[in-house]
C-alpha cells in the first residue's frame, strides 16, 4: 500500500493533482497483481477556482506470461480501467469511461532493469485526441475543468495504438 500525491502543471491551463491517493497492490496468485489507486483530486485552473474531491478510481490487474531470462525479457500485460468517480463538471473527473490495454516489456541486468510499453485506448480520450498518461503509462486520476490534462507520457488517438514518450531504468541501490 502506498499513500502518495501527484502535481502537475500547464503554463496557461493553471495546475491539478491528486492530495493524497491511496494505490493498493496485491499478488493474488504467482504472476498476477490487483491494483487499485483512489484518489482525492484537486484543480486550481487559471480561469477558475480551486476544487477539490474524490477523483476516478483506477483499477488494474498486470498478468506477466514470458517470465524474464539470460537472453529475453519478461512480457505481460496491465489492463486498467478509469471508473467514473470524479465529477468532471468540477475538474475532478474526465466525464468518461476509459479502458486500456498495454504490452510491457522488462529486461533486468545485474542491478540494473530497465522497461517501456505500449498500449491501446478505448474510450473518449476527450478534446485533441490525447489521453492523460504518466511514466509507467497508465493515466492520470485527475482533469482540468472536465478535460484530460495534458499527456505526460502518452499520446493516443481513439483506436489507435498509444505510444510512449520514455522508457525507464531503476538500479537496485541494497542486495537485500
Amino acid at each position: 500500500m502506498y499513500l502518495a500525491f501527484q502535481y502537475f502543471r500547464t503554463n496557461g491551463q493553471g495546475a491539478d493533482g491528486t492530495l493524497p491517493q491511496v494505490e493498493v497492490n496485491y499478488g493474488a496468485v504467482p504472476d498476477l497483481q490487483l491494483h487499485a489507486i483512489v484518489p482525492m483530486a484537486w484543480t486550481s485552473p487559471e480561469s477558475g477556482g480551486f476544487q477539490y474531491g474524490p477523483g476516478d478510481i483506477e483499477l488494474g490487474a498486470k498478468f506477466r506470461f514470458v517470465q524474464d531470462d539470460d537472453w529475453g525479457p519478461q512480457i505481460g500485460t496491465f489492463p486498467l480501467l478509469e471508473v467514473l468517480v470524479g465529477n468532471a463538471s468540477r475538474g475532478l473527473g474526465t466525464g468518461h469511461v476509459q479502458v486500456l490495454l498495454p504490452i510491457w516489456l522488462q529486461k533486468s541486468f545485474g542491478r540494473w532493469t530497465t522497461y517501456g510499453g505500449v498500449g491501446y485506448w478505448i474510450g473518449n480520450p476527450g478534446p485533441g485526441g490525447t489521453v492523460p498518461g504518466s511514466s509507467d503509462g497508465r493515466p492520470s486520476t485527475s482533469s482540468r475543468n472536465g478535460q484530460p490534462p495534458e499527456p505526460r507520457s502518452t499520446t493516443a488517438w481513439p483506436g489507435r495504438m498509444a505510444v510512449p514518450r520514455t522508457l525507464a531504468s531503476t538500479w537496485e541501490w541494497s542486495s537485500t
